[in-house]
């Protein structure tokens, strides 16, 4: 559930939702709120909103499912909420929710359990986890295996281990698979399955570290900020195959002699005549070595022929900008349709 939606289920009169520094004024901030670096202090949050917290996270699990989604993962890292109950270094609290490991555990354990309560059991359940926070004093791997046990217990399916983020003071080691060592931690205290992530680069390096047991599985985020495509380029460095869209065919390994580094040599260039989806891209034409083309096989369209001449770019006649082509009202309506059509249609030119 969005923020400003769970502030306004969880909080009274209208004067209430409004956070402090608006109720108070920016220059009249009460004294107890104000730290040294001028933020202003978290406040203790009461049972009553602990509970309503509690069901918005219940409630979100039930839209999820409503929409059709096939896996939860509640966040309990990165210091947000979750996890600055679980941190001693964030959790100050003198009541049942702080203090020892049991006591500051409570609380996303409730969560847990609310969220495991309405979540199919057909279906994926599990929570990003701190497998150390990288400050003296704080989460340490054998307190978080003993939490991932209990959410074992409760009926998640698996832990994503990950690591810091609740403090300024944090040194992590960071570099390729850092966080590879905590995740072997917690599977081995907990039983849980386990995925571990953080800089996980070469798919090699994640195809050992699920071999050789540190984790059951790996996830990738930068990874596919750098390259979309990871997946199909790790599946062509392993020796295995991955399914592609008809649209992206054509970009198969041993259709496409591409110059990635960690894509292998599995390719059959030594037969560019083996296609299986249809009409191949014209290759240059202005080259001696690819002026002998099967038009039978691979037709040519006009323009290509034409564009293909080294003297032909003035006799191709030009076509009028878009904006005048399209008025600009128009725009948003086409561009709406075209994606439509991509997104329905599977043998579009």
């Amino acid at each position: 559930m969005p923020a400003a939606r769970v502030r306004r289920s969880c909080h009274g009169t209208a004067a209430d939702r409004l956070p402090r520094a608006l109720r108070l004024g920016r220059r009249q901030r009460h004294p107890a709120s104000r730290s040294t670096n001028r933020w202003p202090v978290p406040e203790a949050l009461g049972e009553a909103r602990l509970a309503c917290i509690r069901d918005a996270h219940a409630a979100a699990a039930i839209r999820a499912e409503r929409l059709g989604f096939d896996l939860v993962e509640l966040l309990g890292a990165h210091g947000f909420l979750l996890h600055s109950f679980l941190s001693p270094i964030s959790n100050r609290r003198t009541d049942s929710y702080g203090g020892s490991l049991g006591n500051r555990m409570r609380y996303p354990l409730e969560v847990a359990a609310a969220i495991r309560e309405v979540w199919p059991r057909h279906k994926a359940l599990g929570m990003r986890i701190t497998g150390a926070d990288w400050v003296d004093g704080g989460i340490r791997p054998d307190e978080a295996g003993i939490f991932a046990g209990k959410l074992r217990n409760i009926g998640f399916n698996y832990v994503c281990v990950s690591s810091g983020g609740i403090s300024p003071a944090a040194r992590p080691a960071i570099g390729p698979g850092y966080q590879v060592p905590l995740a072997a931690a917690v599977k081995k205290a907990s039983g849980m399955v386990v995925q571990a992530v953080g800089m996980i680069v070469n798919p090699h390096r994640a195809e050992a570290i699920v071999a050789d047991g540190h984790a059951d599985c790996v996830a990738v985020a930068r990874g596919f900020l750098d390259d979309p495509h990871w997946a199909w380029h790790a599946a062509a460095a392993l020796g295995a195959d991955a399914v592609y869209p008809p649209l992206y065919r054509r970009a198969r390994p041993e259709q496409w002699p591409g110059q990635r580094g960690h894509r292998t040599d599995r390719r059959r260039d030594s037969d560019p005549t083996r296609r299986d989806d249809g009409p191949q891209p014209v290759a240059d034409l202005c080259s001696a070595a690819n002026r002998i083309h099967d038009l039978a096989r691979n037709p040519i369209a006009p323009n290509q022929v034409a564009a293909a001449r080294p003297d032909a770019q003035d006799r191709i006649p030009r076509r009028k900008p878009f904006a005048r082509r399209h008025p600009a009202d128009a725009r948003p309506l086409l561009c709406a349709v075209w994606m439509i059509a991509i997104d329905l249609g599977e043998g579009l030119p």
